[in-house]
């Protein structure tokens, strides 16, 4: 995590992650979905301790705890959602849909600070602050 970053750590945990989805979607013998589990499980306990590093790191000292205690949230809250797919829906269409649920946590890390277009609103506040 020190050598790679945070952010890019967060990233390559993403690899495993949905791979270990497509495995599961496309599995036909149990020890595809084994491995496919095994996957998903390394990729979320691999992203998930860069991730809290990174909240603490970025956050204000007043939101730190709330945020960091959403974090636990949030992951069972998907537990959730997955069991509740998965009573309504074949297990394939769900490990397909968890696919998206893993992109967009990507996308969204891909936007955070180092994006351009947060140093261009960076600029632009302080200007309007009179920062030149």
């Amino acid at each position: 995590m020190e050598c790679v970053g945070r952010l890019h750590t967060i990233k390559l945990a993403m690899i495993p992650c949905i791979a270990g989805w497509i495995a599961i979607a496309m599995a036909d013998n149990f020890y595809i979905l084994l491995i496919g589990r095994i996957l998903t499980g390394l990729g979320c306990a691999i992203g998930t301790s860069p991730a809290i590093v990174y909240i603490t790191e970025v956050a204000r000292p007043d939101l730190r705890g709330s945020l960091m205690s959403t974090a636990p949230t949030i992951a069972s809250f998907g537990m959730i959602i997955a069991y509740a797919e998965g009573a309504f829906m074949h297990w394939r269409l769900v490990s397909w849909i968890n696919i998206g649920y893993t992109i967009i946590p990507c996308i969204l890390v891909n936007s955070l600070y180092q994006n351009h277009l947060f140093g261009w609103f960076l600029r632009d506040a302080s200007r309007m602050l009179g920062n030149h």
